[in-house]
């Protein structure tokens, strides 16, 4: 493959003739009104960026519902009143990925100019090419550090969806953390399932492991995650349930809870109670150490592997850790690792079209 200078160069020509560029000129130089047509997880995150961005979000546009958004206490107004009281607003296009073209369609049968519409629009931050520069010297790093080819064309992936929007090649996602070209489980594998949700994924493990594991942890701070997850897990043996966050070290936290994206916050609605792996695996109550680590904890998972330092650089366990919630993840966490123990083969591989679902396998 090219060297990463040369790959960002297209990159770079690419952006600049992007409708994101278009839309970033336009809140600096314009500071038009901007409504977020789409009002729920994928709306508020959008606006938020718009924010920090400088944007002049004034309101949300919502097809099934209308009122006053509980965090930006900005007007949700119908489609009617946004054709009658915005024609002047740039929209945005803030709904999942299968629902953008529909939306995006309505808004143009509306009669709003194709140059005041934007979909497919990052649902996390926004950069312009400038700020993103700050991570150019990471992003170059990890370019050059992780081997293979798809990987390296993964790397390239990410930096582009976080300029403007890029369907990424993706594995199936039914293969998610247990994909045979990267990972490879043995009989009697302690499992840690960190951020095991419902226990969808520890289902999956003992699947595939044909109930030939030794033991499994899933650590779930959530509460109506964990009961469901008890529930869904109760007939199988050898499996402990943890109603504790991941943590640098064990304490107390604020939280959101919010199913599937619960997560660690400083205006969390809830206070919960945080471990370490190092802390939990360090009592000699908990005599089963971890021989395979899976991480998916909604942007902790760089605190989550401060607090595991002593099991991976003396246990050596297999990790699958998600580094798609932070722009510097793809190239902090390796990192970290690769301090913890040198001797790991590190790989990546993603399973959606849009910007989640990228894991990192380390062997």
């Amino acid at each position: 493959m090219n060297t990463f200078e040369a790959e960002f160069a297209k990159i770079e020509e690419e952006y600049r003739s992007h409708p994101i560029d278009k839309l970033m000129e336009k809140i600096k130089n314009e500071d038009p009104p901007i409504v977020v047509f789409g009002y729920g997880a994928v709306g508020n995150l959008i606006a938020e960026s718009l924010r920090q961005a400088q944007g002049n979000v004034v309101a949300f546009c919502d097809n099934f519902k209308v009122g006053i958004s509980e965090k930006f206490h900005l007007p949700i107004i119908s489609p009617q009143q946004l054709a009658s009281n915005y024609r002047n607003a740039v929209v945005v296009v803030s709904v999942c990925d299968q629902f953008n073209d529909t939306i995006y369609r309505q808004t143009l049968d509306m009669g709003f100019s194709p140059e005041n519409v934007f979909q497919r629009y990052s649902k996390y931050e926004l950069y312009s090419l400038s700020d993103f520069m700050k991570y150019y010297d990471g992003y170059e790093w990890a370019y050059n550090f992780f081997e293979d080819e798809i990987s390296k064309k993964i790397i390239l992936q990410r930096l582009k969806s976080y300029l403007f929007y890029c369907e990424m090649a993706h594995s199936p996602f039914e293969n998610q953390y247990f994909d045979q070209d990267v990972m490879r489980f043995s009989d009697h594998e302690v499992f840690a399932d960190c951020g095991c949700y419902i226990g969808d994924t520890a289902l999956k493990f003992i699947e595939k492991m044909d109930s030939k594991y030794a033991y499994i942890y899933g650590f779930e701070p959530d509460k109506a995650n964990f009961e469901r997850a008890k529930k869904n897990l109760e007939t199988y043996k050898n499996v402990e349930l943890i109603n504790m966050g991941l943590w640098n070290q064990p304490g107390k936290m604020l939280f959101n809870s919010a199913s599937s994206s619960s997560e660690v916050s400083n205006i969390g609605s809830e206070s919960i109670e945080m471990t370490s792996l190092d802390s939990f695996f360090g009592n000699s109550d908990n005599h089963h150490l971890p021989t395979a680590i899976k991480m998916d904890i909604e942007g902790s998972e760089k605190e989550a592997l401060l607090g595991a330092k002593n099991v991976v650089s003396t246990v050596h366990p297999k990790l699958e850790i998600c580094v798609y919630h932070k722009p510097q993840d793809i190239f902090v966490l390796p990192q970290l690792i690769n301090n913890y123990y040198s001797h790991y083969h590190f790989s990546l591989r993603h399973y959606t079209a849009g910007k989640n679902e990228t894991v990192m396998y380390v062997l």
